[in-house]
């Protein structure tokens, strides 16, 4: 009997179990088998086991019948827990199995993350490098004197003028960047009657649309100043004369 005990207990010693797996309790164990069973248990210690049965037939038969059925309903009820067990434990390695996949996808999960840390600090570093150089200073050029306002009320200070304002443009190039540029500077220093002329090329934002700094100036030329000197100079050579006649005839003589 105790062998047969042994037999109908499974051994569950290295079976992983879920302890969260409520649904399907653990079966409770197989109790002392003697107390239950003495008469079958009594035939593994006689003398003459046929006997042993054959005397136990005749004057318990009852008994022994009754003994055998209830020893038959347990084995069954061990070979149901059993079942039972070897249930749980697939269910178990099936869990198993899939928390297995799931560390895998956390583990792959866990090595992306890190591999965009460490680019974030990567480029988190170059930034704070390349913020922490200093920036080159540029050069900026020394102020030149500003030329003095031209208004047009006296047509000869225009050659002055111009001549100071070609020089103040090139030496300080580099704070006028733009065309605008340039030619707000020329308007600014502009004033009264001069200012007047060139009035319609600004608009009321500030825009100038005047093409360049040379069309504002030739503007100022044709209203106070001559617009081709070298011309004219050639002309007055010509009708220069000489006692009697022009220099371009007695020079032809």
């Amino acid at each position: 009997m105790d062998q047969l005990n042994s037999n109908l207990t499974p051994n569950t010693a290295n079976t992983p179990l879920s302890t969260s797996r409520t649904s399907t309790p653990f079966p409770s164990p197989i109790s002392d088998l003697s107390s239950q069973f003495p008469l079958l248990t009594a035939y593994h210690s006689a003398i003459d086991p046929i006997a042993y049965i054959t005397t136990l037939i005749l004057s318990q038969g009852d008994a022994f019948v009754s003994e055998l059925t209830n020893l038959l309903n347990h084995t069954d009820q061990a070979n149901s827990n059993y079942r039972s067990l070897q249930t749980l434990h697939q269910d178990s390695a099936l869990e198993l199995d899939s928390l297995r996949l799931v560390n895998s996808d956390l583990q792959a999960q866990l090595q992306t993350t890190i591999s965009q840390r460490d680019n974030a600090i990567s480029q988190r570093d170059k930034l704070i490098s390349t913020l922490g150089q200093p920036n080159p200073i540029q050069s900026q050029s020394a102020e030149h004197p500003d030329p003095r306002p031209f208004s047009g009320d006296n047509s000869t200070e225009l050659s002055v003028f111009l001549s100071s304002l070609a020089l103040k443009l090139r030496t300080n190039d580099d704070c006028y960047p733009t065309p605008q540029a340039h030619m707000a500077y020329t308007y600014s220093r502009l004033e009264g009657k001069a200012a007047g002329q060139l009035k319609h090329g600004i608009k009321d934002d500030g825009t100038i649309t005047f093409a360049s700094v040379k069309e504002m100036l030739q503007i100022l030329c044709q209203a106070y100043g001559d617009i081709d000197p070298v011309f004219t100079a050639q002309q007055r050579v010509i009708t220069i004369r000489q006692t009697s006649c022009q220099t371009d005839l007695f020079l032809a003589e």
